[in-house]
């Protein structure tokens, strides 16, 4: 018995060694990385990194006056000009890039201005790069001077309703890189409103449901399910959560909850159901998501499938995965015949020494 015991707990460690290498041999990682800050908020680390602050000079038509960042009223066709303060910090020169971005939602469920040419949603008619514009894209600041950037508003002859969001963007030319190969690219950003008619930004966000998909994220097996705030107000304080399970059963395989979801007017996001690191198998599947803002609720179950040609390629590509390499497979092959020989001659033991133990007894 003691022998069975000690065979058995070196398989096991055996094998766990196995899983252990196979999982963590050969995995990298590279993250493109921006740190920001907004303007008015005093930040000394990041001012040393960029040799720059920013600071927002409050317009007249300025909604919210305790805000740092731009909160307007438009009127249809009457311009007005935004001026941004850019300081430097120290006597080098530095190069600062200046741009705008429309705001779109990340997958994290948060509002995302720094992304440049966003994908739109197509619910957006009118985004805020069709009413703000910047003339100068890129500036030098050094030994300590300041200088003004201009934001040039232009509202369109048609009334719009809601709000128009986004960022203007003021970022270092200058890239670092710290030992394990992270790009930090530092910069600030300054979010840009727009309202014509006045009306809460924050009252009025609506939910859709687009769709639902198996795929890969950043090479981590998922199931996206794709949400839509088709309307031109931000839908704040938002909970959300998925139940994935196969059809026609009850088990929950995987689940994602996300609280405090900040979505921007007039744009869509993948909401992600992550999936392990186990084989991603075909057939049919039910999606049940549950949202709310403490006011309204939204609740869908989603059919969908997984066809076998989705789910090799899935399985083929991700990038975390339980593989057994070819050496794993002789060690496990050599392991079996082992285990099967030490088994064999454990039984063919036993029964010799309980014959054995028949035979003294009779001559007795």
């Amino acid at each position: 018995m003691k022998n069975e015991h000690y065979l058995k707990k070196t398989i096991r460690m055996v094998v766990t060694i196995i899983l252990f290498s196979t999982l963590f041999s050969g995995i990298t990682g590279y993250a493109d990385e921006e740190k920001n800050s907004t303007a008015n908020e005093p930040n000394s680390e990041l001012a040393d990194r960029t040799g720059f602050t920013v600071e927002t000079i409050q317009p007249e038509t300025q909604i919210d006056k305790t805000a740092h960042y731009f909160y307007i009223h438009v009127n249809p066709e009457e311009s007005q000009t935004l001026k941004v303060k850019v300081i430097s910090k120290r006597k080098e020169p530095s190069k600062v890039s200046v741009h705008l971005n429309n705001a779109v939602t990340n997958i994290t469920g948060q509002i995302d201005y720094g992304q440049e040419n966003a994908q739109l949603d197509s619910s957006m008619k009118l985004p805020l790069t069709d009413i703000v514009k910047i003339e100068q894209k890129e500036i030098t600041v050094e030994n300590f001077e300041e200088k003004i950037v201009e934001l040039k508003v232009n509202p369109p002859k048609e009334k719009f309703s809601g709000v128009r969001l986004g960022a203007v963007v003021f970022r270092s030319a200058e890239e670092s890189e710290n030992e394990s190969g992270v790009k930090s690219t530092y910069g600030y950003k300054i979010s840009v409103m727009t309202s014509e008619d006045l009306a809460p930004y924050n009252k009025g966000g609506e939910l859709n449901y687009l769709g639902v998909k198996a795929t890969l994220y950043n090479g981590e097996k998922v199931v996206t399910m794709t949400a839509q705030n088709p309307n031109p107000f931000v839908l704040e304080k938002l909970m959300m959560t998925t139940k994935l399970r196969k059809k026609g059963q009850k088990e929950v395989i995987a689940s994602n909850a996300l609280q405090d979801m900040k979505i921007a007017p007039n744009s869509s996001f993948d909401f992600l159901t992550y999936l392990g690191i186990e084989e991603l198998e075909p057939g049919k599947y039910v999606i049940e998501s549950k949202a709310t803002d403490g006011e309204k609720n939204w609740n869908w179950e989603k059919e969908f499938e997984i066809t076998n040609k989705q789910a090799n390629q899935i399985n083929k590509d991700a990038a975390y995965k339980i593989t057994m390499p070819r050496l794993y497979k002789i060690i496990g092959i050599i392991l079996l015949v082992l285990t099967t020989g030490n088994i064999a001659y454990l039984i063919y033991r036993r029964k010799t020494q309980q014959g054995g133990g028949k035979d003294d007894a009779k001559e007795e």
